[in-house]
């Protein structure tokens, strides 16, 4: 089984600020599993594969998904941060 998600983002930079942050939770990869992503033009893309199932296929995307969530909010709290005239 197969899954690709491309999340479109506004910037190039910030798909690639995405792909960066979340290539550490993706080593090692558990067997039976393959996971790729890769920047196009501003879309991260992410392709999943697996032979362990759709729970399994299905799990890794719902981690892969919270991990760019929380990226996304912590990048979002911090430009509004910069932004703040405390700093």
């Amino acid at each position: 089984m197969r899954a690709r998600i491309t999340i479109i983002f506004r910037r190039t930079n910030d798909a690639e600020i995405v792909r960066q942050s979340t290539d550490p939770d993706n080593n090692p990869i558990p067997e039976g599993l393959d996971f790729q992503s890769w920047v196009e033009e501003n879309e991260l893309v992410i392709e999943i594969q697996s032979n362990k199932g759709i729970n399994s296929l299905s799990a890794t995307a719902e981690d892969f998904l919270s991990s760019v969530d929380l990226i996304i909010r912590v990048s979002e709290d911090f430009d509004k941060g910069l932004q703040s005239p405390l700093n």
